[in-house]
């Protein structure tokens, strides 16, 4: 708890919302921007991926969902991981879902 108290302190003293600061908004859900996606999920961020319509957002997250299968089968990763992995993209079409980030 100390760290984060530390870095929402500095976080705070520089303007950054905490809010904003654990997010990732990635424009285009194409293999490229749905391997990124995947990984700042895997991570722990909240990310928001956005592409032309829904349906190529949606193949975004498809995308991540393979990749954790895969790991699971592997044995890299559990069925649990998998589920926190997925809750945390949120594929859309809204280039709305940009309007507060810099």
């Amino acid at each position: 708890h100390l760290v984060r108290g530390g870095l929402a302190l500095l976080l705070e003293h520089l303007g950054v919302s905490l809010v904003h600061a654990f997010e990732h908004r990635q424009v285009g859900a194409g293999f490229m921007g749905a391997s990124v996606g995947y990984v700042s999920a895997r991570a722990g961020l909240d990310v928001v991926l956005i592409d032309r319509d829904q349906e190529s957002a949606d193949k975004g997250k498809a995308h991540a969902q393979k990749v954790i299968e895969d790991q699971i089968k592997k044995g890299r990763a559990k069925p649990a991981d998998a589920e926190a992995l997925l809750a945390r993209i949120t594929p859309t079409a809204d280039y709305a879902a940009l309007k507060d980030v810099d």
